[in-house]
């Protein structure tokens, strides 16, 4: 799943990312194709929300 998520930086700066929900391990510098969007994995965040094994990579994409 592809979508946009807005940063507010300490600065007070916003910065606009695009992330991708992935059920599959991803690393920085992989390259993503998700249907007309293509991108490069600069960081990723692993969710486990009970508390186990992480079951949803969020990766935010350039």
């Amino acid at each position: 799943m592809l979508a946009k998520r807005n940063l507010k930086l300490e600065n007070g700066t916003i910065v606009s990312q695009s992330i991708a929900k992935l059920s599959i391990a991803a690393k920085r510098g992989d390259r993503l194709k998700l249907g007309n969007f293509e991108g490069d994995v600069i960081e990723t965040e692993e969710v486990a929300p009970d508390g186990g094994s992480p079951f949803i990579v969020i990766a935010v994409l350039k």
